[in-house]
């Protein structure tokens, strides 16, 4: 990241530089270049939407019965133990596993 020492302002993008104002710095970074997904990639991150779903499903059911959820990190915990079971659901489903799929034994 560089910084302007001019007496010209810029603010906004021009070309693939972009201009703007941090800590009272005007400062100039270049437009970070795309990046495409695999397709295993997007497929991964569908299951890892799914994950995140049904933990939000768990979480809101369960909310009215607990008053105090003691770490704040009863999110993450729940969310990983989801994802624990869907990594037992095999391969050939990758981007379409749902909860139902899971062995819940």
């Amino acid at each position: 990241m560089a910084t302007l020492n001019g007496i010209v302002r810029f603010s906004g993008q021009v070309g693939d530089l972009i201009f703007y104002r941090r800590a009272k710095k005007d400062v100039v970074r270049r437009k970070p270049n795309t990046y495409q997904l695999s397709e295993n990639s997007k497929k991964s991150a569908n299951d890892f939407g799914e994950v995140s779903r049904n933990a939000a499903y768990i979480r809101k059911a369960f909310a009215p019965m607990v008053k105090n959820y003691g770490y704040g990190d009863l999110t993450s915990r729940l969310t990983k133990r989801i994802a624990g079971l869907f990594k037992g659901i095999p391969p050939v489903h990758l981007g379409n596993k749902k909860l139902i799929n899971a062995d819940l034994n």
